[in-house]
């Protein structure tokens, strides 16, 4: 079942005090045994969660976007680089990524995004929990917990077993 966006964020509340000190508990095991300890839990909730029944990301977030992930959607919308930028991008100053510009996406349809095929490689890697190193990303992964549903079941997973431990 996929929280609402309203349940997300009261859940998020109600355990904030809980995922702060799973942060800590976090912050002091092996990385690699933490990996090995989430990676089932990452399967099995990717598994069982419809992302399109959701789409709390992609209202909700606001992704970086690299210089390829512009060439690219620019190229699959068919306008120039420039018209990419001054419709959908907000100027961050930086030159190794923008920020896209509205939320929720533009490219959103329902739950569905319109330029899945092309999407920006932060929105194909999100929630960002496959990479080794859970670890030293637990707060960008705490930040989600309020936002995607696969974060709250692996992170929920993860406290009942390492206070048990």
């Amino acid at each position: 079942m996929i929280l609402s966006k309203e349940e997300l964020l009261k859940n998020a509340r109600l355990k904030a005090s809980e995922n702060i000190n799973f942060q800590e508990t976090v912050r002091l095991m092996n990385s690699s045994e933490l990996d090995a300890l989430a990676v089932p839990f990452i399967a099995k909730a990717y598994q069982d969660t419809d992302c399109l029944s959701c789409g709390n990301c992609c209202k909700e977030l606001r992704p970086p976007l690299t210089p390829s992930d512009i060439k690219r959607l620019s190229f699959d919308l068919n306008i120039d680089e420039g018209r990419f930028k001054e419709t959908y991008i907000e100027d961050t100053g930086h030159t190794d990524y923008q920020i896209m510009g509205c939320n929720p996406c533009s490219f959103l349809n329902g739950n569905a995004c319109t330029v899945y095929e092309q999407r920006p490689d932060s929105c194909a890697d999100y929630p960002h929990l496959h990479h080794p190193g859970l670890k030293y990303r637990i707060r960008s992964v705490l930040e989600n917990y309020s936002v995607c549903p696969i974060v709250v079941r692996v992170v929920d997973e993860l406290k009942i077993l390492v206070t048990s431990c």
